[in-house]
């Protein structure tokens, strides 16, 4: 039943209800179970979201230094071909 109420099988409500006629203990160690969970999924989730965006703009990154250096190497030769020219 902890899994169905996890995993969207049953409303966790129901479980909670069912837990009435036991001591307020059993009830409240559902709830922080619950609680946990969810907490513990959402974080997972939002931990892999945010590798990705890094993993993204480490990438993005690489390739814009990778093509201003190309630009730079671009103009340099351009550069080089004028002095060139003129020495002529």
């Amino acid at each position: 039943s902890l899994f169905m109420a996890m995993s969207g099988g049953n409303d966790w409500g129901q479980y909670y209800e069912a837990l009435e006629r036991l001591p307020w203990q059993y009830r409240t160690i559902f709830l922080v179970f619950i609680t946990f969970s969810v907490f513990a999924v959402v974080n997972i989730v939002t931990g892999v979201f945010v590798e990705n965006a890094m993993q993204s703009s480490r990438t993005d990154r690489e390739i814009v230094v990778h093509e201003e250096m190309e630009d730079q190497k671009a103009y340099l030769k351009i550069l080089r071909d004028i002095f060139a020219e003129m020495d002529k």
